[in-house]
């Protein structure tokens, strides 16, 4: 340990940061067994699973359940007074509204993508008794993976549409830390982001037209907080 070579005041700010975190942790009654961070983690990428992804501002902040998981390019960037909003509705959005997304994924995407799988399946089926007889033998032994083809062709038809409500779920969180701590702190720490012009940020900003990009830029963010009207979530 060289504490002589540590910033005293990113030392600082990054206790702050935790203490908040924690506290946010706690008014949002999650549970110390699914979140319970002991520093501060800056990166570039995280794995969630075989996946690599960009870590932006705080939206991978609960990635690591001991770990406050934030971009590296604002380290020193931004105050703890600005990281406190953005981390809240990350936390929202993982310990709150992922379970209901988590619900309605199921039933608007995974049972059509399924039930779509089995329509197509036996239809494919009937054609292939009646008019491959004579090949029934081979077109048997390739059958076992003819329903996961069509299972992930159907899964990927109606990606776009898991896209754009997991985009949602994010910017109702958005809402969510603005109702309960602030419109006007999570406009500032978005725009404060949005005017460093930082690489990272502005590639999300290029593709976030992409139907099948999963988190809402921060111009999309700011946009969506100065048009809503807060009222009470219940």
């Amino acid at each position: 340990m060289h504490q002589s070579n540590a910033d005293p005041v990113a030392s600082v700010d990054e206790q702050v940061i935790l203490t908040q975190t924690q506290e946010l942790r706690r008014l949002l009654n999650v549970s110390p067994f699914k979140f319970n961070p002991y520093r501060i983690d800056w990166q570039d990428h995280v794995n969630h699973g075989k996946v690599v992804v960009p870590v932006i501002m705080a939206d991978e902040c609960c990635v690591d359940p001991s770990l406050v998981t934030l971009q590296k390019d604002l380290r020193g960037v931004l105050s703890p007074s600005d990281w406190k909003p953005l981390i809240a509705s990350s936390l929202l959005y993982r310990f709150r509204n992922k379970a209901k997304l988590r619900r309605e994924l199921l039933i608007k995407v995974v049972v059509p993508a399924a039930t779509m799988t089995i329509v197509v399946g036996i239809v494919l089926g009937i054609l292939a008794f009646y008019f491959l007889a004579s090949f029934f033998p081979l077109w048997l032994s390739g059958f076992p993976l003819l329903p996961l083809g069509l299972f992930l062709a159907a899964y990927l038809a109606n990606f776009p549409r898991a896209a754009t409500m997991i985009r949602r779920a994010k910017l109702e969180s958005d809402l969510d830390a603005a109702r309960s701590f602030g419109r006007e702190e999570l406009l500032e720490s978005l725009k404060k982001v949005e005017r460093l012009h930082l690489d990272s940020i502005e590639r999300y900003e290029k593709w976030s037209p992409s139907r099948f990009l999963t988190r809402p830029s921060p111009r999309q963010r700011i946009d969506n907080l100065m048009s809503a009207n807060l009222l009470p979530s219940y």
